[in-house]
């Protein structure tokens, strides 16, 4: 009789306990899940992905609209690293010559920040666009661009902006013509000079304005023309000059006194009876231990006969060498080619 109870006892805890894991169970089941916020260990167990460095600007691009050619342009791109790494700013590029950059620093820490300063020397005319490149260590967007744009009006207009003697012969005089033009119409000419290696060849002169040009009590700017002679005198070879023109105005009647210097660049190729195709050996863009060449051709005038007793060359970087090779030009006439070539 004990043993029966004993056993019965023992099934009816086993079926007790059943019921209970059953009974845990269904309440697990019919409970609301619990939401998984930073605090709970389960969040804390899922590793967040890495972002790495980020580079975002505010702005990517700023228009200055109407200016005048004779003041520097600022303006700044602020920009924070959003990243979850350090951000470095490797390099930072403008388009020309005429933009300029200024940065303090180069590394940035997650959320710090900085600003980029940007200075534009408008020059020419009309609608300019120049780009500035920022190259970081940003994965996604190694390289970004930002665009300065504006529409330059030159306070002296001079055409052409460029003079080239490119004909020139021992012992001939060589002349050309520049015209420009004040927005200020009550400006005055303080000067106009040539400077350079080419100043000492080159004569400059104002021409008589032509008087159905002028009109008594008229505000519209004049046009001037000024003649650049290049002398006889002026040496064989290559040379480079500029012709400036200082003028002091305003660019607003109530405005201040600018004194402004407008620049016309001169360049003269001078030739004897010796001619050369170029003046220059024009190699261009050569990746490191890429072969190059490039092959100019002289001749005499008259196609007279003439010899290339040697050539030499000053102050070589790398490996170079040159090699003179008869041959007779388009027009049949003969001459030398002489091939610059190296790597």
């Amino acid at each position: 009789m004990h043993r029966l109870i004993a056993v019965l006892a023992l099934f009816g805890g086993l079926v007790l306990a059943g019921i209970g894991v059953n009974s845990s169970a269904s309440a697990s089941a019919s409970a609301a899940p619990v939401p998984v916020t930073p605090e709970t260990p389960e969040a804390a167990a899922v590793a967040r992905p890495e972002i790495g460095p980020r580079l975002t600007f505010e702005r990517t691009g700023h228009d200055w609209g109407k200016i005048w050619d004779i003041e520097e342009q600022v303006t700044t791109f602020k920009f924070t690293n959003t990243g979850d790494k350090t951000l470095v700013v490797e390099q930072i590029k403008p388009s020309c010559g005429c933009t300029t950059t200024t940065l303090d620093k180069l590394s940035y820490e997650p959320g710090e920040g900085n600003e980029i300063e940007v200075h534009f020397k408008p020059k020419g005319v009309g609608r300019q666009t120049k780009r500035i490149s920022v190259k970081s260590n940003d994965p996604n967007q190694p390289v970004v661009q930002l665009t300065i744009s504006s529409d330059v009006t030159p306070f002296v207009r001079v055409e052409p902006l460029a003079i080239r003697f490119a004909d020139a012969r021992l012992g001939q005089t060589k002349r050309a013509l520049l015209h420009f033009t004040a927005a200020d119409v009550d400006a005055v000419v303080q000067s106009v000079r040539p400077v350079g290696q080419l100043a000492p060849y080159l004569d400059v002169k104002f021409l008589p304005l032509d008087p159905s040009a002028v009109s008594e009590g008229s505000r519209i700017p004049i046009t001037r023309t000024i003649e650049v002679t290049l002398r006889d005198d002026a040496p064989w070879g290559p040379s480079y000059g500029a012709v400036d023109i200082t003028v002091v105005g305003k660019t607003d009647p109530e405005g201040p006194t600018i004194t402004h210097t407008a620049k016309v660049t001169v360049s003269a190729v001078v030739q004897g009876e010796l001619s050369v195709s170029d003046n220059l050996f024009r190699i261009g863009l050569v990746e490191p231990g890429d072969d190059f060449s490039f092959t100019v051709h002289f001749e005499r005038e008259g196609g007279k006969e003439f010899s290339i007793l040697s050539t030499e060359l000053e102050r070589v970087p790398f490996r170079m060498e040159t090699t003179v090779t008869p041959a007779n030009s388009e027009s049949g006439r003969p001459g030398y080619d002489v091939t610059l070539s190296g790597n």
